[in-house]
């Protein structure tokens, strides 16, 4: 988005990468521009794309898609990155921007939805709340339509003691900052859950057929905080709520509140096992692996198994049939101590199910 901010993904979209390059200066650029977008799990890099702009005139901007999309195949949350390099550049500093991606999964038809996962290293707490301050995030859904069952809400242990005043949630649409109020959901003192999420339902589920939604905290009294997180990436998607208003939060690059919804969609028939439960499974440990790693399967049943490994391009760089194997567990040695750190896929077939599990390469 134009924004940089915060956006989410089902697991198994196939998206677009796209970039805006602008060239702020008062001379025209001649030379050719290198554009590098990579989304990052942590410090692996699990997809990365280049391309080329031949010039670029003063204070025009330029839409970029990277030739290659992106396969959101293992639900995470992500950081893309673009950075760009020019011969005539006088200013390198200003030459990357980073968003965070997350990718959800949609399992049971159920999808959850939030910036950050916690615990707490940090608190939206006003002194003196009473009722009309606190902090909200804005919320676009990955599917539509979205069926928004509740919020969920982590409460940060702000003075590590007992006892905690009540608090309030509301849920806005977007014709706004924030728009008009669909519900509002009282939690009293009694019922504050410090230090661990809670999820609180809706008085009536509401339906989302297009664009987001606000979701709102607000503090009963100076003995509770909204949690917040501040693990990077963020998501640049917080408010703070003085006096009923809303704001940007004041630390909007630096925390996001730990505040969420639960909802309910169809889930789509896509994705690495297709939408569908299956009866195998795969795991890999170590998971980081620097060489030696034991891939683990399971299969239900007499037959044949067989195991891949590839790359965030698709490309396969392991394979291994085994036939006639009995049901239960099996062990595969697998290296990467020549591989590049990044983030692999192991693949799993038996018979017309797959699975996948995602396995992180460090050096």
């Amino acid at each position: 988005n134009m924004e940089s901010k915060g956006v989410f993904y089902l697991e198994g979209d196939t998206v677009d990468m796209v970039t805006n390059i602008k060239n702020v200066g008062n001379a025209d650029i001649t030379s050719s521009i290198a554009v590098q977008g990579t989304l990052r799990v942590g410090t692996s890099n699990f997809w990365t794309d280049n391309t080329m702009l031949d010039s670029l005139l003063a204070g025009i901007d330029m839409t970029v898609t990277f030739p290659n999309a992106a396969i959101l195949s293992v639900a995470d949350r992500y950081t893309y990155v673009v950075n760009t390099v020019n011969n005539q550049d006088l200013n390198p500093s200003n030459n990357e921007n980073t968003v965070e991606v997350n990718v959800v999964a949609c399992k049971d038809d159920t999808v959850n939805y939030a910036y950050g996962t916690g615990p707490a290293d940090g608190a939206i707490l006003w002194n003196g709340g009473q009722g009309n301050e606190g902090g909200g995030v804005y919320i676009e859904p990955a599917v539509y339509p979205t069926i928004v069952e509740a919020i969920d809400v982590f409460i940060a242990d702000v003075d590590q003691m007992p006892g905690s005043d009540g608090f309030s949630v509301t849920l806005h649409d977007a014709n706004g900052l924030p728009g008009l109020t669909l519900d509002s959901i009282s939690i009293a003192a009694a019922n504050v859950v410090e230090g661990a999420w809670t999820r609180i339902p809706l008085t009536t589920p509401i339906t989302i057929n297009s664009g987001g939604f606000y979701v709102g905290w607000y503090q009963g009294g100076a003995n509770v905080g909204l949690g917040t997180e501040g693990v990077f990436p963020i998501s640049k998607r917080a408010y703070e709520i003085l006096s009923g208003q809303w704001a940007p939060y004041r630390q909007l690059t630096v925390a996001d509140p730990l505040l969420g919804v639960h909802t309910t969609a169809t889930c789509p028939l896509v994705g690495i096992e297709n939408g569908v439960e299956t009866n195998i499974s795969v795991e890999a440990n170590p998971n980081p692996s620097k060489g030696l790693t034991m891939i683990r399967f399971e299969i239900p049943a007499l037959g044949d198994a067989s195991l891949t490994v590839s790359n965030m391009f698709g490309q396969t760089i392991f394979t291994e049939v085994q036939r006639n194997l009995a049901a239960g567990a099996h062990e595969v040695k697998f290296d990467t101590q020549d591989l590049a750190s990044g983030v692999y896929f192991i693949n799993l077939t038996f018979g017309d199910e797959k699975v996948t599990q995602k396995l992180v390469v460090n050096r």
